[in-house]
């Protein structure tokens, strides 16, 4: 985005936050609307048991175009304050001034703040910079999407004709005015979003974990189908924009990761929810928090299908439904172009790389596909970049094992320099258990493809051959350890 010019119309954005939870956040976003949009922004007040500030936060809400809510978990919490964040809030809803709620958690403590933005006229998006996902400049750098949402309700808020800005609409929404809600607005879907939120009395929380996926079995229900339907239809009509598709696709990770089973499992049984996150990620590649975004929704997705069928396989129940076995096809068919395109595209981004090996992985040990092909798209070399900043091992164990490629398939192994990107991540994680028993895993298949002194030709020379058999001796004790949880990793 380009800075706005020095002439155009200044208006006032409140941002309403939790100083501890989301202060670098607020001063971020405060930074990028005065410096892109020219905007005055006014933040929630640093001192909130101050009446002068109170004063000053009440008016500056009054005086406010659009309001930013960054919703993190403690939003709405009810302190001793004289303008405690409970009270900003059930002010805030009683000005009628367009919102703007930012996603920054997994769910809300507080019942209360979950009921008021639920019935709440807002447009919604996604930031979340506290995931294990989020790349470090996360804090710093609000999302293309917060960005371009906020623009859009400010856009709205004020309608321009050639005569000018023409005075502002009534401060409660009219009928007409419901039906131009921006194409992310996702006011129908606040209710379903938190439809696993805690259910404890009003403004006490809950520690219980709600939030972890149940096992992948049950039908989908009406609401969270409601909730994907309207996001992919946000997506379909705006496929050939990039901020809007961004926009929907961060609403449905929101929505994942608030309700997992019931939203994943939605889209798992949908090949048009799963062909419409293919066709983004296709048009926009080098869209990175897209790109990010769609490796996220088809990891959980193939990692659900996945799960199921080894629950079926285990339990010795009936095969997979009709959607179900269709959309495992479409993956195998037409995903791995997508995600590679991705991890070739943002080879710096350890979360789609992460993601995207998480894809691959799982499309290997499917029995159904076929390895060929994923070969030929670079695959291999795909996965051999992306060790550089992730231990992606698993993909290159089963790929060697069940690979009638033999040695040609070790010689690509030797040439892109695998072995030394695994040497490279022992070093760099020598007591993360994972890591050393995914390290051990490969080495040990790499061996067994080498079953004759001859293959051992495609090593550089026999030293290296001699090394990687030692080496391999050694990592077998480890394995050993790390299967009888005898390796103590060092706490915190």
């Amino acid at each position: 985005m380009t800075p706005a010019p020095t002439g155009s119309h200044q208006r006032t954005v409140y941002i309403a936050h939790n100083k501890v939870e989301t202060g670098p956040e607020a001063l971020a976003l405060q930074h990028q609307l005065c410096t892109l949009f020219n905007h005055k922004v006014i933040a929630s007040p640093a001192r909130r048991n101050d009446p002068e500030a109170a004063t000053a936060a009440c008016a500056g809400i009054q005086a406010a175009d659009v309001i930013v809510l960054l919703g993190s978990k403690l939003l709405g919490q009810r302190t001793s304050d004289i303008f405690s964040s409970h009270d900003e809030l059930r002010y805030i809803l009683q000005a009628s001034i367009p919102i703007v709620l930012v996603h920054m958690c997994h769910r809300f403590k507080y019942r209360t703040s979950q009921h008021v933005l639920s019935i709440s006229r807002s447009h919604s998006c996604a930031w979340l910079p506290h995931t294990l996902s989020a790349s470090l400049d996360a804090r710093k750098t609000p999302p293309q999407q917060v960005l371009h949402t906020i623009k859009s309700a400010l856009t709205r808020r004020r309608a321009v004709s050639t005569r000018g800005i023409l005075p502002l609409p009534p401060r409660v929404p009219t009928p007409q005015q419901q039906e131009t809600l921006t194409a992310f607005s996702t006011t129908t879907t606040l209710s379903t979003l938190y439809e696993d939120a805690e259910t404890s009395s009003v403004d006490t929380g809950d520690d219980g974990e709600r939030g972890i996926a149940k096992p992948c079995t049950g039908e989908v229900d009406s609401d969270s189908q409601a909730c994907v339907h309207r996001l992919l239809s946000d997506i379909q009509k705006h496929m050939s924009r990039p901020e809007e598709a961004t926009a929907a696709l961060a609403a449905l990770v929101a929505c994942s990761i608030e309700s997992p089973t019931s939203i994943v499992r939605c889209v798992a049984r949908d090949q048009l929810a799963v062909n419409t996150v293919l066709g983004a990620m296709r048009a926009h590649p080098r869209v990175r928090e897209l790109q990010r975004l769609g490796c996220r929704i088809l990891d959980s997705v193939v990692s659900f299908l996945f799960t199921a069928r080894k629950q079926r396989q285990h339990h010795q129940q009936r095969q997979l439904d009709t959607d179900t076995h269709d959309v495992r096809r479409l993956l195998r068919e037409r995903a791995s172009e997508p995600v590679l395109a991705a991890m070739w595209h943002h080879q710096g981004d350890e979360a789609i790389q992460a993601y995207g090996c998480g894809v691959l992985r799982r499309l290997v040990r499917d029995p159904d596909v076929q390895h060929g092909p994923l070969l030929r798209v670079g695959m291999l070399a795909a996965v051999a970049t992306a060790m550089h900043t992730h231990t992606p091992c698993k993909v290159l164990t089963k790929l060697t094992l069940t690979s009638d490629k033999g040695d040609a398939l070790v010689r690509e192994i030797v040439d892109l320099g695998i072995l030394e990107a695994l040497a490279e991540a022992l070093q760099c994680h020598p007591t993360d258990a994972a890591v050393v028993r995914a390290a051990c895993q490969f080495s040990q298949v790499l061996l067994q493809a080498l079953c004759t002194p001859s293959d051992r030709t495609v090593l550089p020379d026999v030293s290296d051959a001699s090394k990687l058999v030692q080496a391999a001796a050694r990592l077998a004790l480890v394995v050993d350890l790390c299967d009888a949880d005898a390796l103590k990793l060092p706490t915190a």
